[in-house]
């Protein structure tokens, strides 16, 4: 099969072009490359800024928890403090009792009658101060708090 001058151009012609299509698809598929390499390249320094703002924010956490711990530590110490107090009060309430009934019984005077039907304050405060310190850190312990702020913060 003899071809002509005039197909062999023509096959050349077409080859050529092909080669030309070819050398466009690489050009293109490189500049895709390097747009991915870039993209991948953003991605990572992204990836890297996300976990370094992760491990700050883990500290953070860690931090708040340990201040969390503390505060707990210092609300139970207190709670311990105030019933402590509480009781070394009560206890002064009966000394002083015992004492201005003797004071009045050298007088002549007949002891004084209390009236033992009134609520006692002190005890159900106590009470309400025992509660909080048992209850874990949390809203209900809060708004139990805010609640009974009088009686707390004394």
């Amino acid at each position: 099969m003899l071809e002509t001058r005039k197909d062999l151009k023509e096959r050349i012609e077409a080859q050529t072009a092909q080669i030309a299509q070819l050398e466009a698809d690489i050009a293109e598929a490189s500049d895709k490359t390097e747009a991915a390499e870039a993209a991948a390249q953003i991605a990572a320094t992204e990836k890297a800024e996300l976990a370094e703002t992760i491990e700050t924010l883990e500290g953070e956490r860690d931090d708040l928890a340990a201040k969390v711990a503390e505060f707990e530590a210092a609300s139970e110490a207190d709670a311990e403090t105030i019933v402590e107090l509480e009781e070394a009060a009560e206890v002064t309430e009966q000394k002083v009792a015992e004492v201005a009934a003797e004071q009045l019984a050298t007088v002549g005077h007949p002891p004084v009658e209390v009236d033992d039907s009134s609520p006692d304050v002190g005890a159900s405060a106590s009470a309400i101060r025992d509660q909080f310190a048992a209850m874990p850190a949390g809203e209900e312990r809060s708004a139990f708090y805010a609640k009974n702020r009088d009686i707390l913060a004394r």
